[in-house]
């Protein structure tokens, strides 16, 4: 398995800036349609089945100031907030 960071890395430097582009906006709407989901008190995966599709551990992380903190969260809190 390898990381969100490892997976778009990989996308930028071999297939280039438009493909991760274009593999960011497509785990963006799957992240919209996840949450759109829970407010209206359903249940969806979108966002764990896309990872499973693509070897993505999301629940892989470091320590940041103490805190761990998952590279799926640092890649939210960039493109999501």
């Amino acid at each position: 398995m390898m990381t969100i960071k490892e997976y778009f890395n990989n996308i930028l430097v071999t297939e280039g800036y438009d493909a991760w582009e274009e593999a960011t906006d497509e785990l963006l709407a799957l992240v919209a349609a996840d949450e759109e989901a829970w407010v209206e008190d359903k249940e969806s995966h979108l966002v764990e089945a896309w990872a499973e599709e693509h070897n993505i551990d999301l629940a892989a992380g470091r320590m940041v100031m103490g805190t761990f903190t998952t590279y799926y969260q640092s890649w939210y809190w960039d493109f999501c907030e």
